[in-house]
């Protein structure tokens, strides 16, 4: 008989629909002037459903998160997007405003002086009212950035969010802070700098990063550069790029950097003691690296369908799924099972298949909590 347990902030209506329903703490509910987060669950059992309910309640913390940044004066807006919501917002006092059509800067004033005497004014928002014509805040790094992570899909991805703000971060301890920095008073100088601190980085265990790393990280660079240029309408001073084709040293020599194979007897150790411990799900992932070269999140991010298990040829399809995306698109591609690698993926599969989404429902929360993490073959 599984065992079930009422999941916190969700309840059932008349209708049979599952409603997530969690309240906001009292000062973010006065500053939204909304009670809770009140959202309909679209899938209503087994892994769909928690990843689901995980990404509800991260979207709750968020909310909170940003309404309190701003209670507290910390408010993470640039300058250019604060300027565009008060053009944005003073449009619509104007067009709400009733009595004063007839003449739209007396309208603009009039309002101005009416929420400043009520100390109710952003400055950015007075200045939007009576003069919506004056030249927008420059536009700058951040500007940019923001602005590729959010056309480029990115913002929904955290690892992608992870990666890019690192990035960001060694530009920001090149240039200074980003959302100070104007796009257009970019120039060669500030790209070869930025090359120059790339090639002092220290990974965590204190070896320098690889010079094909320092590269990527150029490339993303001189893509958000790109795109700010031609959405933000930008021209620079210089003409081109001055973080495009930087002179990289052509070869990294540094020993440090070589990858070598694990040993087989560390292999082996690591297999065999994987095998005695209480989670499957580590040693069946074990088993396709081992088999089959693949990245760890790439095996650990497998889906069901990804396993092409009755083929002339078994093979694991290695693409962007609903668990995760890969590191480049060139890394798509198939990888044949063969040996023990084919075994763990039979296992798995089987393993799978043998759990009812009712018997998921009836896990424990630790036993949740491996099947969301490790993604085993979901």
């Amino acid at each position: 008989m599984a065992l079930h347990t009422k999941i916190k902030h969700i309840d059932t209506l008349a209708n049979g629909v599952l409603r997530f329903r969690r309240k906001f703490p009292l000062d973010v509910a006065e500053a939204l002037d909304k009670p809770a987060l009140q959202v309909h669950i679209k899938n209503r059992d087994g892994v769909a459903f928690h990843r689901e309910y995980q990404a509800i309640l991260q979207e709750h913390e968020r909310i909170v998160r940003e309404v309190r940044e701003k209670l507290g004066g910390l408010d993470r807006r640039s300058p250019t997007e604060r300027w565009h919501e008060a053009l944005l917002k003073a449009e619509g006092l104007v067009a709400e405003t009733t009595g004063l059509e007839d003449d739209e800067t007396f309208a603009r004033h009039t309002i101005a002086q009416g929420l400043a005497q009520r100390g109710k004014i952003d400055p950015m928002l007075h200045k939007a009212l009576v003069n919506p014509e004056a030249a927008p805040p420059e536009v700058t790094l951040e500007d940019a950035a923001r602005l590729y992570a959010k056309d480029k899909g990115l913002t929904e991805d955290k690892n992608s969010m992870v990666r890019l703000d690192r990035t960001l971060g060694r530009l920001s301890a090149t240039l200074g802070p980003l959302d100070k920095f104007p796009l257009r008073g970019l120039r060669r100088e500030h790209g070869r700098k930025f090359m120059e601190h790339m090639l002092t980085v220290k990974k965590i265990n204190g070896e320098p990063l690889s010079l094909g790393s320092m590269k990527r990280e150029g490339t993303i660079i001189a893509a958000i550069i790109n795109h700010g240029l031609k959405e933000c309408d930008v021209d620079l001073d210089v003409g081109t790029n001055p973080f495009a084709s930087l002179p990289w040293p052509k070869e990294d020599t540094r020993s440090v950097d070589k990858k070598l194979s694990l040993p087989t007897d560390v292999v082996d150790a690591v297999g065999e003691r994987l095998s005695r411990g209480n989670t499957i799900e580590l040693s069946l992932i074990w088993r396709l690296l081992v088999g089959t070269g693949m990245r760890l999140r790439e095996a650990s991010g497998l889906t069901r369908d990804d396993l092409v298990l009755d083929g002339e040829i078994p093979h694991v399809l290695v693409r962007p799924n609903s668990v995760r995306g890969l590191k480049t698109n060139s890394s798509t591609r198939s990888v044949p099972l063969v040996g023990d690698a084919l075994v763990a993926a039979r296992e798995s599969s089987v393993a799978r298949n043998a759990l009812s989404d009712k018997e998921v429902m009836g896990m424990t929360t630790t036993q949740h909590r491996r099947l969301i993490n490790i993604h085993n073959l979901n």
